[in-house]
């Protein structure tokens, strides 16, 4: 931690402090904000000065903190102050006990900061999160850019815990991944993400922490649908031809799940394995919930026939947030699937099939088919 309290219940931040002035503050005591327990100073040429508490101790203020992730909130609170905002490093909230890395107003809101760089139980980060949201404070996660792992520049893979921190800051900004690594101090913000298994395709922004400003965060960000959809169809034809020595235990079950059906990925029809604005809030793969659907409540439909559907209820995949958005993906899924001329509705959300879908006889019609309907969403939307 990089503030503890005096013997006068005092505030004392290390940052800045002389050799001299650090060597004076050794001969006072110090402790910590939340367990009130004795710590002590640690500092050196290749180390942020910062508090720590004794091997014995196990308070949960100290948990998961190394060097990397001390540079980073003393980055981020170097760069808010700058722009004076009105910032408090690691301030301690007594009703939740928690301290967040950094606390802020800004535009009548308070922010909590949290600069996330070591992997830690899913529900410690939910807790967290919750507590905030229960006094009014708006949540704000920074991943450590040690956790990232980059493909291309438009694609990172990411594990379930880092998918965990996909966020919407506000009502009318698209969800976003929020990254800074203190050594390069690179802050990138990834928004308008298509999530795909353990990858994430979307609107990669990197700048320099000192080019940017707070309210950059809170930008909206627009994503070429022709950009998108030339990427997903390159997926399409991966996920048509992939051939694995092994396939996770949901793969395949859906694949012999299709088996069973007489049809295999080159087989299913284009309409299948689509991108939606908001996939990424089901935890089940778009191109398996999206086969379940088509071809068990659409397909055997006649022409003219009611589409019936119950929505999705499940976990969403995503920390709480004010701007959570609770959208339907099969509802989503149905609007573009009427765009696509195979349903048409009544403008209340009373879908009836419109036209059959097309079962590829080849890999290549499969492909041709794939091209039409990717170039069918984009004049569609555009």
């Amino acid at each position: 931690m990089l503030k503890a309290l005096n013997q006068a219940g005092q505030p004392i931040l290390l940052m800045n402090k002389t050799r001299a002035e650090m060597n004076e503050l050794r001969k006072q005591s110090f402790y910590c904000p939340g367990c009130k327990e004795k710590v002590f100073i640690r500092a050196g040429d290749k180390v942020v000065p910062h508090y720590a508490h004794f091997h014995s101790n196990s308070c949960s203020l100290g948990y998961g903190e190394g060097e990397y992730h001390r540079q980073g909130k003393l980055d981020l609170y170097k760069w808010l102050q700058l722009q004076g905002i009105q910032v408090e490093l690691e301030y301690y909230i007594p009703k939740i006990r928690q301290r967040p890395d950094l606390l802020l107003k800004w535009k009548g809101w308070i922010y909590a900061l949290e600069f996330q760089c070591a992997v830690i139980p899913v529900n410690i980060i939910r807790e967290r999160t919750k507590g905030y949201l229960r006094l009014g404070i708006q949540p704000i996660w920074i991943l450590g850019e040690n956790r990232i792992k980059w493909k291309y520049q438009h694609r990172v893979q990411l594990t379930n815990f880092e998918s965990l921190f996909l966020q919407q800051l506000s009502s009318n900004t698209e969800p976003k991944f929020l990254i800074y690594h203190p050594r390069t101090k690179v802050f990138t913000i990834l928004t308008n993400p298509y999530p795909l298994k353990n990858k994430v395709y979307g609107h990669v922004q990197s700048r320099l922490l000192t080019q940017l400003s707070f309210s950059t965060l809170f930008n909206h960000i627009d994503i070429s649908t022709k950009a998108l959809m030339d990427y997903w169809l390159k997926e399409k034809m991966k996920f048509r031809t992939r051939r694995q020595r092994h396939y996770s235990k949901e793969d395949s079950k859906y694949l012999h799940w299709l088996y069973q059906k007489g049809l295999h990925p080159q087989s299913i029809p284009s309409e299948i394995h689509l991108p939606l604005d908001h996939h990424y809030l089901s935890n089940t793969p778009v191109y398996i919930w999206q086969s379940e659907f088509l071809l068990n409540h659409i397909h055997p439909l006649s022409i003219g026939e009611k589409v019936y559907y119950k929505p999705i209820s499940e976990d969403f995949s995503v920390i709480p947030s004010f701007y959570n958005p609770q959208h339907d993906v099969q509802l989503e899924y149905l609007l573009l699937l009427e765009r696509l001329q195979i349903l048409t509705s009544n403008g209340k959300f009373s879908f009836y099939k419109k036209n059959e879908v097309l079962f590829p006889k080849s890999l290549e019609q499969a492909i041709n088919n794939d091209k039409k309907v990717m170039k069918q969403i984009v004049e569609t939307i555009g």
